[in-house]
């Protein structure tokens, strides 16, 4: 993936709670990126579910 436009209908996985799942979601919904976030508790959970193959980015 190269850029944002990557993502589109893809999934991004982002810790819940945090800065960072506010400004990816902001970010994307401004550039009109259709995708679906799934939020983990841990970022040990967030990183399992990437490397698991479970989303297609990830930002933490």
């Amino acid at each position: 993936m190269t850029d944002v436009i990557g993502l589109e209908g893809g999934t991004v996985c982002v810790e819940a709670g945090t800065t960072i799942e506010r400004l990816v979601a902001d970010y994307l919904k401004a550039e009109a990126v259709e995708h679906a976030m799934v939020s983990y508790e841990k970022a040990s959970e967030l990183r399992a579910a990437y490397l698991a193959n479970r989303c297609d980015a990830f930002a933490a």
